[in-house]
């Protein structure tokens, strides 16, 4: 990343910006009691001149390949904590049709620290960890990495190193449980409809929703989507998106080789 940095021109940085500072990239969602005609010419005045230029594109290739895992150990000396990443390009996309049953899976491996299985292995059980958790992450343009990320002392990192892994090992054999499955999906059919409580959490819901392209019906649609997902979905998922043997491995802290 830092190599790629120092080449970057003046010409690579206008490019970029000419490309993406345009006005089919901007979705703009207002809610509340105004004037539309009023915000309208505000809106022009403030962005009329912007070029029209191109909608991004989240319909791209596939990257995901399978690759051998990797241990990168990144030496920090002086730091006082360890973090310790697993992951792996899951294929994942945001606009997959298996998405809700994705985030659902991963909500009862580590989405929370105090209620999933790794929390309640690594942070309660064995008292190693006080922050960790797991998500799909970047979605949009790139292939969905599943990861999970914690947190640790330097003398603790051997053991949450193998507990982390072998809490992810088992559930990728056991699946998910019934009663795990009903708690994510309450909590993201609840939590969404919760915020659509507020202008704020409607906007956030329009903006996302469009990004997307599933249009205002999508805060409708997705509290029933999550609820709608079965067990079998989420086993699915748990089988070709969360990996064990396909996990890479990152150790950042004050060691001069990864924790046995």
């Amino acid at each position: 990343m830092f190599a790629s940095l120092d080449a970057a021109k003046e010409a690579d940085l206008r490019t970029f910006y000419r490309d993406r500072y345009v006005g089919s990239g901007i979705i703009l969602s207002i809610v509340g009691d105004v004037d539309q005609a009023r915000v309208m010419e505000q809106v022009e005045s403030l962005f009329g001149g912007i070029p029209k230029g191109a909608r991004p594109n989240y319909d791209r290739p596939r990257t995901a390949a399978d690759t051998a895992p990797e241990q990168v150990l990144e030496t920090m000396h002086g730091k006082a904590n360890v973090d310790f990443v697993y992951g792996e390009a899951s294929g994942l996309r945001r606009t997959d049709p298996d998405w809700e049953a994705a985030i659902v899976a991963n909500a009862a491996l580590g989405q929370s620290a105090m209620t999933s299985r790794i929390g309640k292995r690594v942070r309660d059980t064995e008292g190693l960890s006080y922050n960790l958790f797991s998500r799909f992450l970047l979605s949009d343009y790139y292939d969905g990495v599943w990861m999970t990320d914690v947190a640790v002392a330097p003398q603790n990192a051997a053991k949450a190193l193998r507990s982390t892994l072998d809490e992810i090992q088992r559930y990728s054999r056991e699946g998910i449980s019934e009663d795990e499955m009903e708690v994510a999906k309450s909590y993201f059919a609840g939590n969404y409809q919760v915020r659509l409580g507020s202008n704020a959490g409607v906007a956030f819901s329009l903006t996302y929703a469009e990004k997307y392209g599933y249009g205002p019906r999508y805060l409708d649609e997705f509290p029933a989507r999550v609820r709608a997902v079965t067990r079998d979905q989420v086993n699915k998922v748990i089988r070709d998106r969360i990996r064990p043997d396909k996990l890479h491995l990152v150790v950042a802290g004050d060691f001069d080789e990864i924790p046995q």
